[in-house]
């Protein structure tokens, strides 16, 4: 069996394959990134309004944060479903 030879096909597989790596690595990156706000915001001890909102906004962002890894993480599983699809189509498992 000889590979998929349409170039377009196999330019689309190269692309979709960077983008779950991309989607993965930015996923990982925001669950890192969420819990260091937090962090911060503890080791910010202080008695001001200013202490309060920051500690609010540290929050925030680590709930942000968490939501934007899961949404990269849903995307980069879509990516994954199609980029299968489109390959199953390239050696001709599937017809459409």
């Amino acid at each position: 069996m000889t590979a998929p030879a349409d170039p377009l096909l196999l330019q689309a597989l190269e692309t979709l394959l960077l983008a779950e790596r991309q989607l993965g690595d930015a996923a990982d990156r925001l669950s890192a990134a969420a819990p260091t706000a937090v962090r911060l915001a503890d080791d910010t001890d202080w008695s001001t309004q200013a202490a309060v909102r920051f500690h609010t906004a540290a929050e925030t962002w680590q709930v942000d944060m968490r939501t934007l890894a899961a949404l990269a993480a849903a995307a980069r599983e879509d990516v994954r479903r199609l980029s299968e699809r489109m390959q199953l189509l390239a050696w001709g498992h599937l017809f459409v």
